[in-house]
C-alpha cells in the first residue's frame, strides 16, 4: 500500500511514469490502485487498458521455441566443424609425420648415393656441374676440382667411337649406357660402365645429364687376362677365335675381304737349345712387339696362335694392304738383328709367313681361313723360310 501511495504522488495529470515492471508486479500494484479507488475499475493508463500491455504468453513461448531450435541447430553444425576439424588436424599431423619420414629416408638415401655412387650431373655440353664424393675418392680427387669442368678432360681416348656415339645419342634426348676409360688424377686408366639420361630439372627447368658409373676395373683386367697371352701382351687363342668369328660374319654382311697372316720363328727350336728357354722367351716377346705396332688400325688383332706361332688378322685388307703389313713386320724385325748362330738363312731370327686374302664367298668359317693361311705358311717354309707366300699371287 506504501508503494502504491508514493507512486500517486508521483503523478501528474493523467499520465504516471511507471518505469519498468515485471507483469506480476504491474498487475499488483493495478490492482492496488483499484482497491484505493485512486481510479476506476475501469481505468486504463493513457487511453490504454493497462491487460493489453501485459505479454502473450503464445508468442512469447513460439520466439524461446524458435531460438532453442535456432541454438541446436548451430550447435549441431558446430559440432560437426569441430569433429571436422579434428580429424583434420589429425590428417594434417599424420601426413606432415608421413612426410617428415620421407625426408629423412630421401636423405639418406641422397647421401648413400653421395658416399658410395659414382655419378656426376652434367649440362648439355657435358660439364661437371655436381658430382658425388665417392666418383672424387675413386679418380682421386677433389668436387671442386672437377665442378665446371668438362667430362672430355677424363675421357682416356675422347676420339673414340663410344664416346662420339654417347654425345650424339644424348643430344637427341635418349638414355645412353657402354663402357669408357676415364683417367684419375695419377693418369691411371679406370674402367666405368657408364648410363646417362638427359632430364629436366623441376626446380631450374632446365636441361641436365645425369650420369651414373659402375667401376669395372677389376673386372676389365681379368677380362683381359683371360683374353691376353701372358707371356707376350697380344691376343690369346680364345681371344682370337671370338674376334674372328665376328669378322667373319662382317664379311659376310659387307661382301669385303679379309686377310689374315700367319707367322713362324724359324728354326725357334734351335734357339732354344743354343740359348735357353728364357732368352727364347725374350725372343718372343720381341717379336710381339713387332707385331703390335704393325696392327696398327683399331681392328686389327695380333695373336699369340702357339708355342712360336703368331697371327695377324687384318680386317677390310686386300692382298696389296696384307704384304704391305708383313714387310713391314720382317722390316722391323730385322732392324732388331736378334742373334741366331744356328739359323741356317741368316745370323739372326727371321720369320716365315703365310697370307690368306678371302672374300665372303671363299669361306664359310674361321676353320677355312685358317686352313688357306696354314698352306701358305707351309709353302714359305718349304722354299727356304724367310719368305712370304700368299693364296693370291702378288706383283707389288
Amino acid at each position: 500500500m506504501h508503494e502504491a501511495k508514493a507512486i500517486t504522488r508521483m503523478i501528474q495529470a493523467n499520465i504516471v511514469d511507471l518505469g519498468y515492471f515485471s507483469t506480476n508486479r504491474f498487475i499488483r500494484i493495478a490492482d492496488t490502485y483499484k482497491q484505493l479507488k485512486i481510479v476506476s475499475p475501469n481505468s486504463s493508463f493513457s487511453g490504454i487498458n493497462y491487460r493489453d500491455h501485459l505479454s502473450d504468453s503464445t508468442f512469447d513461448n513460439k520466439w524461446i521455441q524458435v531460438t532453442i531450435f535456432a541454438s541446436a541447430i548451430l550447435t549441431f553444425i558446430a559440432f560437426i566443424l569441430w569433429g571436422n576439424n579434428l580429424r583434420l588436424k589429425a590428417k594434417v599431423k599424420e601426413n606432415t609425420i608421413r612426410l617428415e619420414k620421407a625426408n629423412q629416408s630421401m636423405t639418406r638415401y641422397l647421401n648413400v648415393i653421395n658416399q658410395y655412387i659414382n655419378s656426376c650431373v652434367l649440362s648439355p655440353d657435358l660439364t661437371i656441374i655436381d658430382v658425388s664424393e665417392a666418383w672424387c675418392r675413386t679418380l682421386k680427387t677433389f668436387p671442386n676440382d672437377l665442378m665446371g669442368s668438362n667430362l672430355e678432360c677424363l675421357i682416356s681416348n675422347i676420339s673414340t667411337q663410344l664416346f662420339s656415339d654417347m654425345k650424339t645419342t644424348l643430344a637427341s634426348g635418349k638414355e645412353w649406357a657402354g663402357e669408357l676409360q676415364l683417367n684419375d688424377t695419377q693418369g691411371n686408366i679406370l674402367w666405368f660402365d657408364i648410363s646417362a639420361q638427359l632430364e629436366k630439372n623441376d626446380d631450374t627447368q632446365l636441361d641436365e645429364i645425369t650420369l651414373i658409373a659402375i667401376n669395372i676395373s677389376d673386372h676389365k683386367r681379368i677380362e683381359i687376362l683371360s683374353l691376353t697371352d701372358s707371356l707376350t701382351g697380344l691376343a690369346n687363342r680364345r681371344h682370337f677365335d671370338a674376334v674372328i668369328d665376328n669378322e667373319l660374319r662382317r664379311l659376310q654382311r659387307n661382301q669385303s675381304t679379309l686377310s689374315l697372316l700367319m707367322l713362324d720363328v724359324d728354326f725357334f727350336k734351335q734357339y732354344n737349345d743354343t740359348y735357353g728357354h728364357q732368352k727364347g722367351d725374350t725372343c718372343l716377346q720381341a717379336i710381339s712387339s713387332v707385331l703390335a705396332k704393325c696392327a696398327q688400325r683399331p681392328a686389327d688383332l695380333a695373336a699369340r696362335y702357339g708355342g712360336e706361332e703368331f697371327i695377324l688378322l687384318l680386317p677390310e685388307a686386300d692382298i696389296d694392304g696384307a704384304y704391305a703389313i708383313a714387310h713391314m713386320v720382317m722390316t722391323h724385325l730385322a732392324q732388331l738383328k736378334i742373334e741366331h748362330t744356328d739359323s741356317s738363312i741368316s745370323p739372326y731370327v727371321t720369320l716365315s709367313i703365310g697370307i690368306a686374302t678371302v672374300k665372303s664367298i671363299d669361306v664359310t668359317s674361321a676353320e677355312d681361313i685358317l686352313r688357306i693361311a696354314d698352306e701358305q705358311l707351309y709353302k714359305a717354309k718349304s722354299s727356304g723360310r724367310n719368305k712370304i707366300s700368299s693364296n693370291i699371287d702378288y706383283y707389288g
